[in-house]
């Protein structure tokens, strides 16, 4: 794996820790929230097939936060950095 495949992996694992609710912007006018289209000062509730996508959307981004958290534990990413003085460490 490369540095900045894991920078990424580390990126997406910030944001969903400090992300209160979903929020997927679409572009400069329409964005999703909480099951609700917003599109130029309007909003509507989100379709069926539009809640299942975002749904399914949000399973997907659990599998890759485990991932997130594997990598963190194996190669210590974000952890502080201390002097080690022992040979075997």
């Amino acid at each position: 794996m490369n540095f900045l495949h894991v920078f990424l992996l580390c990126f997406l694992l910030i944001s969903a820790v400090f992300s209160l609710e979903y929020t997927e912007y679409v572009n400069d006018d329409c964005f999703y929230k909480n099951d609700f289209v917003f599109d130029r000062m309007r909003s509507r509730p989100m379709t069926g097939d539009e809640m299942a996508s975002v749904h399914l959307y949000l399973e997907e981004m659990k599998l890759y936060q485990i991932e997130i958290l594997t990598l963190i534990t194996e190669f210590g990413i974000g952890k502080p950095r201390l002097p080690c003085f022992c040979s075997s460490c």
